[in-house]
């Protein structure tokens, strides 16, 4: 029964699949064809400046290796969303979301701070999403030293430690060996990171931690550029298939948390996407965006998921082109 509804759903819908791919294709194009300036690095930490700020020198080896990154982090979603059976269905449409998400987002073509620091998010979500009560102390700590990669990545990624404690009482998993676990992980990058520059002289770099925390904590209301425009679009689909989705939802009680985290998590990346000025936290909202989608599409088969899905698609691509026309 299950099986013969998914085959009536959105994402095992192979025309869906391949115009998703197709705009994918479209949006991204741009990005090697047309010339372009290279990509600034404010709102990068002490590990981006060292490890991957020189590649912007080049912004078609910037796009490249972003899109690498990015195809990665597409197939982890692909493998946790089966994993923790978050989908009934095997389809390629949650990793052609990410791809087709950030290529319609201009600000993040490029190896930006964001797109590192988002992928080490999506791994720890991974890690203490996981079913096994047995290894709960190692999904935390190794949960812990990711998020602490991301913000080393981009300093305001601080912000979803506090996050992602919350996470774990949603997943019944907020225990003292669990948070001592995490906090445990947390500091063990940093005082690796913080014992390789003392070595080589290089602890200058960590005033970026702090400064750029202070500095761009402002609001910047700049709605009517695309990027803003495309992240308010993407903010109000993702909450009109969450109430939809949360309504529905008869699966079991692990998934219904996942998901009820991983809009948590989503709508927070939106909130900082809108504070925080050229901090990148839009790549986490996408990433999370891609996951709430990928599920509302994967249990509803009526004619409001087809509406839904090609009204977001037309209104992206339609603000997306109106930057070539201008």
């Amino acid at each position: 029964m299950h099986k013969e509804q998914g085959n009536k759903t959105i994402i095992s819908n192979l025309g869906v699949v391949i115009l998703t791919l197709a705009c994918a294709t479209a949006a991204w194009l741009p990005a090697f064809i047309l010339p372009s300036e290279p990509l600034l690095t404010q709102g990068g930490g002490s590990l981006y400046l060292m490890l991957l700020s020189s590649i912007q020198n080049n912004p078609i080896l910037s796009n490249g290796i972003c899109l690498l990154f990015l195809l990665g982090m597409a197939s982890i979603q692909c493998w946790h969303t089966l994993h923790l059976r978050l989908v009934r269905t095997l389809s390629l449409l949650p990793a052609l979301l990410i791809l087709l998400l950030t290529g319609v987002l201009c600000s993040e073509h490029g190896i930006s701070p964001g797109i590192p620091a988002g992928v080490c998010i999506y791994i720890a979500f991974t890690y203490i999403t996981g079913y096994s009560e047995s290894r709960s102390l190692y999904q935390s700590h190794t949960m812990g030293i990711f998020l602490a990669l991301a913000s080393l990545f981009a300093p305001t990624y601080l912000l979803y430690l506090p996050l992602f404690i919350i996470g774990m009482h949603i997943l019944n998993k907020l225990t003292t060996t669990n948070i001592l676990g995490t906090l445990i992980g947390y500091c063990t990058p940093y005082i690796l990171w913080i014992g390789y520059l003392y070595l080589t002289d290089q602890t200058y770099t960590l005033q970026n931690l702090w400064e750029q925390l202070g500095q761009q904590f402002y609001i910047e209301w700049t709605w009517l550029t695309h990027d803003s425009i495309i992240i308010a679009i993407i903010g109000i689909t993702l909450l009109i298939s969450l109430f939809s989705f949360i309504r529905q939802h008869t699966d079991k009680i692990h998934p219904r948390m996942v998901s009820q985290f991983s809009f948590a998590l989503g709508f927070c990346a939106l909130l900082l996407s809108i504070l925080y000025h050229n901090a990148h936290h839009s790549i986490t909202l996408i990433l999370f965006t891609s996951l709430t989608l990928t599920q509302y599409f994967s249990y509803h088969n009526k004619k409001r998921a087809s509406i839904l899905f090609y009204t977001f698609i037309t209104s992206l691509l339609l603000v997306y082109g109106t930057q070539f026309i201008a």
